[in-house]
């Protein structure tokens, strides 16, 4: 009596075992591994494969710019306020509403309440999509252009820079649902790079 309880005991366990990791492994597949293109070493930018073909074709710009020996710092302002528009506004290519894009441009001391602010606003219905199943419309940004550039000064609690950059830039997507068309981006100098302190 007692061999046959631990024979049931066994096989049960193995077929539980072997459910849980069958399902583990077909969950697996379906997740991609997330690779490094290209390094824009001085500034620290890095490029991965999970991002879209405009953010990508900005990034090379971008990189042109910052090889130069005299650094266009209104070009890279430009092309810092079109990536981070290219990025955060495109959340179809986004796998969760965590998954928060253009952070990487965001003046370091106004990162946590940025992230924060974004989940609980434009992200915060993003549906999860880390196996690709997601059926959820989501914007997908097509174009970012910026178009009007002043100089001007800055000042805040953070950071004070008297030749900051306010870009305006337009926004056109694949579909239009009803997202916003423009943004006005406020870039401020830090050493040798420029960061977003202001979204409006």
């Amino acid at each position: 009596m007692n061999k046959k309880i631990v024979l049931i005991s066994v096989i049960g366990l193995l077929a539980v075992a072997l459910t849980l990791l069958l399902f583990n492994n077909d969950n697996k597949q379906d997740v991609a591994v997330v690779k490094e293109l290209d390094v824009i070493d001085k500034y620290g930018y890095i490029l991965y494969d999970n991002k879209t073909d405009l953010y990508k074709e900005k990034f090379g710009e971008l990189k042109e710019i910052l090889s130069e020996d005299n650094v266009d710092y209104l070009a890279y302002a430009k092309k810092i306020a079109e990536l981070f528009v290219a990025d955060f506004y495109d959340l179809n290519s986004k796998k969760t509403n965590t998954d928060i894009g253009g952070v990487d441009f965001i003046y370091k001391s106004a990162k946590d309440e940025f992230i924060l602010k974004a989940q609980d606003t434009i992200y915060k219905y993003v549906e999860n999509n880390v196996y690709g199943k997601r059926e959820q419309q989501l914007p997908s940004v097509i174009k970012a252009n910026a178009d009007l550039v002043t100089e001007e000064a800055f000042e805040s609690q953070k950071v004070t820079d008297l030749n900051a950059y306010k870009i305006k830039v337009d926004i056109d997507y694949k579909k239009d649902l009803e997202y916003p068309n423009s943004v006005t981006l406020v870039l401020v100098h830090d050493e040798n790079k420029v960061f977003i302190v202001e979204i409006k």
